[in-house]
C-alpha cells in the first residue's frame, strides 16, 4: 500500500500544477481584446442598427475630422480619457462645431456609447460607436492622459469590465 501512495501524492500534485496553469492561461486570456469584442457583441443587440468603428480603423484614418465624444460619468473621466475626446457635455453645448465631421462616441466597453450614437444617428448626425470604447483603445496600446499628462490608470466602470492589458490599472 505505500509504493502506492508517493505514485499518488505525485498524481495528485501533477494534475493540481495543470490546473494551476490552465487558471492562469483562463486568467489572462480573460483581459484579452477577444473577451472586449465578445462582451461588446452582447450589448450590441441592444442597439443593432448602429453603426460602429474599430479603434484600428479609426486611427486609419489619422483622426482627421473626428470628434471622440467621452460619454462616461465626470468621475470615470476624472481617472483618465482619450487625448483630444470632450465629454458628452461639452459636446451638447456646442454640437453644431461637429458638422462634417465623424463623431465617434466611447465610453468603457460600449455600451452607454452605443446608446448615445444611436440618438445622434436618430438626429442625422454622422455617428459611429467606438468598437470596445477605451477598452479596445488600450488594448491597442493607444495613450490615455489625466489632466493632459500620461496614465495608466482606467476607470472601467466595475470589476465585470475589467478587461484591461496588464499594462494598465483598472479603477472602479
Amino acid at each position: 500500500m505505500r509504493r502506492w501512495r508517493m505514485p499518488l501524492i505525485a498524481v495528485t500534485m501533477v494534475l493540481a500544477a495543470v490546473r494551476i496553469a490552465v487558471l492562469a492561461v483562463g486568467a489572462s486570456g480573460k483581459n484579452s481584446l477577444e473577451s472586449v469584442d465578445t462582451l461588446y457583441e452582447t450589448y450590441r443587440e441592444d442597439f443593432p442598427e448602429v453603426r460602429d468603428v474599430s479603434v484600428v480603423k479609426l486611427l486609419q484614418q489619422n483622426l482627421q475630422n473626428v470628434v471622440l465624444v467621452d460619454v462616461r460619468d465626470s468621475v470615470e473621466r476624472e481617472i483618465s480619457s482619450i487625448p483630444g475626446s470632450i465629454s458628452q457635455e461639452e459636446f451638447e453645448r456646442r454640437p453644431q462645431r461637429s458638422d462634417g465631421e465623424l463623431i465617434v462616441p466611447f465610453c468603457t466597453i460600449g455600451y452607454r456609447s452605443g446608446l448615445y450614437t444611436q440618438k445622434l444617428m436618430q438626429q442625422g448626425r454622422n455617428a459611429r460607436n467606438l468598437r470596445g470604447g477605451i477598452l479596445a483603445w488600450c488594448h491597442a496600446e493607444q495613450p490615455v492622459v489625466a489632466n493632459d499628462k500620461p496614465t495608466h490608470r482606467v476607470h472601467v466602470y466595475g470589476r465585470k469590465w475589467n478587461l484591461l492589458p496588464s499594462s494598465y490599472e483598472g479603477v472602479w
